[in-house]
């Protein structure tokens, strides 16, 4: 920008950008945690716009749903069209928690029994170990081998006992602050989703709000650029997650399926895990494949073997096949760039930037690829017209 067309609105973000850039950099402790304090204010309202988000993509079809249902009907009173809205995000809700509280339901019991069936091995191993005979020959050479060592069955018993105990008394001092943690959390939660409800209340009010907002203060074309980034970023995330949950079901069902055939144990659990751990993109199925194959190990190392056998063939399947057809190419992102993201993603934010880098990598890939497809169009186009132009002047010299 030449000086001649500086406004005094420019000079004012630069002059204020400089003092914030000096402030930064010569308090940068300080910096970063205001940026941490303010981050922690807005945190609960950046939930709720997240949460929005996701409910809004079943609420959109509950709500087609019950606009059907009512034509067919011919209701048509105002009443009942204001009632809507709220009736759909209700039974968003309602079909949310349903989903949570049975997915609860079901995994936790076999977990518990799981692991108590674990723990009571785990003893029974133990007691074996401590009134074995010592008249096997290999048993003994063992005994004295780990004598000389140092160590004693007795003993280490002592030390594991003393050590639950220790664990059991830690439990008690840390329980103040496991509930006050639990608390906020909760608060912050519940902010959330309030925040959230309302703007699925008023999503179309808020929207031209806001397109109003940018109108006044914005040019036509800046306005415009603006709502087709905000249309490709919403496209993006509704195709992604859409995408995630119908294949999380159709590889949760034919897991369930599978294995009843196959006559795997927890067949139902390792469905659901797999289910819910297949949102989690390119290593969600490990995380599964590891959670079955160990409940499998505790009752037969080698039906651990043939779980992840089966898992493997299941896995080709829905990569060749399912996701293929589920996802197609409307993510628009290389696979090479999905573990980018993926990696990147779970290295700063855990399970949820993995989940949502895919689709935050895929808008960035969509408007840089539109990007530089319009600069070399540009450039194409002025090379042809230096070309027409050098044609007529060759001509003439030629004549």
């Amino acid at each position: 920008m030449k000086p001649d067309f500086l406004r005094k609105k420019d000079v004012f973000i630069i002059v204020i950008g400089a003092v914030i850039l000096n402030w930064g950099l010569n308090y940068l402790g300080n910096f970063f945690s205001l940026l941490m304090v303010a981050f922690g204010i807005i945190s609960p309202f950046l939930l709720g716009i997240g949460i929005a988000f996701l409910l809004n993509l079943p609420m959109r079809a509950i709500e087609k749903g019950l606009k059907f249902i009512g034509r067919k009907l011919k209701l048509r009173s105002k009443k009942l069209k204001k009632a809507l809205r709220p009736l759909s995000i209700c039974l968003t809700i309602a079909i949310v928690l349903l989903i949570v509280s049975g997915v609860v339901a079901i995994v936790v019991p076999k977990i518990t029994a799981t692991v108590s069936s674990i723990q009571k091995q785990c003893i029974s191993f133990i007691a074996e170990l401590q009134t074995i005979e010592s008249s096997s020959e290999t048993i003994s050479i063992v005994i004295d081998w780990l004598e000389k060592l140092g160590l004693d069955f007795a003993e280490l018993s002592s030390l594991i006992t003393k050590g639950l105990n220790t664990a059991g008394n830690s439990v008690f001092n840390t329980s103040l602050s496991i509930v006050t943690t639990v608390f906020d959390k909760a608060v912050a939660m519940g902010i959330a989703v309030i925040f959230a409800i309302y703007i699925l209340s008023g999503k179309e009010r808020i929207g031209q709000s806001i397109k109003k907002l940018l109108q006044a203060y914005l040019s036509p074309k800046t306005v415009s650029k603006i709502t087709e980034h905000v249309e490709l970023i919403d496209d993006t995330f509704s195709t992604f997650f859409r995408g995630q949950c119908l294949e999380a079901c159709i590889l949760g069902s034919m897991f369930f399926i599978g294995m009843t055939i196959f006559r795997f144990p927890h067949a139902l659990l390792i469905s659901i895990l797999v289910a819910i751990t297949a949102l989690i993109p390119v290593f969600g199925a490990f995380i599964a494949c590891f959670i079955g194959a160990f409940l499998m190990l505790v009752q037969s190392p080698m039906m651990a073997v043939w779980f992840v056998v089966f898992f493997l063939v299941m896995q080709q399947i829905e990569g060749n096949f399912i996701y293929p057809h589920v996802m197609g190419s409307r993510i628009g992102l290389p696979s090479i760039w999905v573990l980018v993201a993926v990696t990147l993603g779970g290295t700063m934010f855990g399970v949820i930037g993995m989940l949502l880098f895919i689709p935050v990598f895929s808008i960035v890939y969509t408007l840089l690829k539109r990007k530089v497809n319009e600069k070399i169009l540009k450039k194409e186009k002025a090379v042809s017209e230096d070309k027409e132009k050098a044609l007529p002047a060759i001509t003439e010299k030629n004549d």
